[in-house]
């Protein structure tokens, strides 16, 4: 440590130390060249461990031999793989999201609703058609008044149906939680923004 005095009116101690240097100055082992650490080294007691000394040795074996074995080309192949898989759903979540109009964290909730609500316009529209061309061909006023309670029976039904059964597609989201990984629950900043939807 170098104490420096310069010349001001109040003595002001500049405190100079040399920066930590990890690579001790001196035959290093090739096997251990690339695993030094780049910050300090302390003992289970605290004390610093010198860089080039015996404990530093030691700590420099134990590190090397406990390093996992290097990968073959197949792992390697196979962890690019998978990289890139995920780099490609991704991409594809994102995607989705502009098209649902929402943010990446509720796009799988938005397309299970999506999926609902056409599974249950469908089963309406193929019901009503039903009783339309029932009522449209029967010509007995009774018949008619019957398929007219059958009709507004099934609104009523249905209505009450599609409320429930959307609410429960809302829970079965929350619960199951098919938010992409490591997404949050809640709402983001981004996604009230994005699913304000001006244009729809």
């Amino acid at each position: 440590m170098t104490n420096i005095v310069e010349d001001t009116p109040s003595l002001n101690i500049v405190c100079m130390v040399a920066p930590y240097n990890p690579i001790p100055n001196m035959f290093i082992p090739h096997k251990y060249r690339n695993i030094i650490p780049k910050d300090p080294l302390y003992t289970a007691d605290g004390a610093y461990i010198i860089p080039g000394s015996k404990e530093w040795f030691t700590y420099m074996y134990n590190l090397h031999i406990n390093l996992p074995p290097p990968l073959t080309k197949a792992q390697r192949r196979a962890l690019l793989r998978l990289e890139n898989e995920c780099i490609e759903n991704i991409r594809i979540i994102k995607e989705d999201a502009i098209l649902q109009g929402t943010s990446c964290n509720h796009v799988n909730s938005r397309k299970h609703l999506a999926f609902t609500l056409t599974r249950i316009s469908e089963h309406v529209h193929y019901e009503m058609t039903d009783y339309t061309n029932e009522y449209l061909v029967s010509e007995d006023e009774k018949i008619k008044s019957d398929i007219y309670k059958k009709m507004s029976n099934f609104t009523t039904l249905m209505i009450d149906a599609s409320k429930e059964r959307i609410s429960d597609s809302k829970r079965v989201c929350r619960r199951t939680n098919i938010l992409p990984p490591g997404a949050t629950s809640d709402t983001s900043n981004n996604a009230k923004e994005l699913e304000l939807r001006p244009k729809k």
